[in-house]
């Protein structure tokens, strides 16, 4: 997947770059949270045969990023999870209920 089509500031690249495991991104409105975890996850779909589990606060964010990684490759959904909080504790709520 190509890394950062777009333009990220240094820091923006210093974040989407980072490999080291789980990242909380804390940032204001329109500062280009988003566009940094699009990137990033992109960057790790490309380093591993795993699935990359992105966990976002609101539909609207989880949306946009499900759209970001579709417009860069439509495939790219297969290795990427991305929900929210609540819809993440959802599934697992239903898987445990499942297995009672």
């Amino acid at each position: 997947y190509a890394m950062c089509k777009i333009k990220l500031s240094p820091k923006q690249q210093e974040i989407a770059s980072l490999n080291d495991g789980a990242i909380l991104v804390r940032a204001s409105a329109g500062s280009g949270k988003t566009r940094v975890l699009v990137e990033r996850i992109k960057m790790l779909a490309s380093m591993t045969k795993r699935k990359v589990l992105a966990i976002t606060f609101t539909n609207k964010a989880c949306e946009e990023i499900r759209t970001r990684l579709a417009e860069v490759d439509e495939n790219l959904l297969e290795h990427v999870f991305v929900a929210t909080f609540h819809g993440l504790c959802q599934i697992c709520d239903n898987a445990a209920n499942f297995y009672r």
